[in-house]
């Protein structure tokens, strides 16, 4: 990993955030974050992200080895009971401080995604 920390993580959903409102992640299919130090102020700028529609073809979803706590993993589900991330078919969350079992519990009851926390 790059050893992001909450601040570059934010800085990445602003970028994210940017090119999604100018069309330029229609075609990302994955994305791979893990072995950073990502927290929950960089769930919190992602999650709004997903809010807008961002990453709406992302298939895989890599966030493992981060530091995401319950809180994060909290906001994360909401944002995938909403229907964020609707084409995402694998989510990678292990090795968080925060337990996934909400995300999983809101990714079953939507179907089609598969957690591994």
């Amino acid at each position: 990993g790059l050893e992001w920390d909450d601040a570059a993580g934010v800085e990445l959903c602003e970028a994210l955030r940017y090119a999604h409102a100018h069309g330029g992640l229609t075609k990302l299919k994955g994305l791979g974050l893990g072995f950073n130090k990502l927290g929950d102020g960089f769930v919190t700028s992602f999650v709004a992200l997903l809010d807008e529609g961002g990453l709406a073809g992302v298939e895989t979803l890599g966030l493992y080895r981060n530091a995401i706590s319950e809180q994060g993993m909290q906001e994360l589900a909401a944002a995938i009971a909403r229907g964020g991330l609707p084409s995402c078919s694998g989510l990678w969350l292990g090795r968080n401080p925060g337990s996934a079992a909400p995300v999983e519990e809101a990714a079953e009851q939507r179907g089609g995604m598969r957690v591994d926390g």
